[in-house]
């Protein structure tokens, strides 16, 4: 199944890789915990990238 990638599924993986915890990324979100932590593991490699595109523009440490 491919995944989709919508604005706001680009906008959670960038604030995931920004080190934002499920429970603070669901707070504006109409999502659950538990819902996040699934979209976290769906997604764990693009957050990957991100985190590691972000490094090395030094936005992260």
């Amino acid at each position: 199944m491919e995944k989709q990638y919508t604005e706001l599924t680009m906008e959670l993986i960038k604030a995931l890789a920004y080190g934002l915890t499920d429970e603070e990324a669901v707070e504006d979100e109409d999502m659950t915990v538990e819902e996040m932590k699934q979209f976290r593991l769906e997604y764990a490699e693009e957050i990957a990238e991100r985190v590691e595109e972000l490094k090395g523009a030094g936005f992260i440490d």
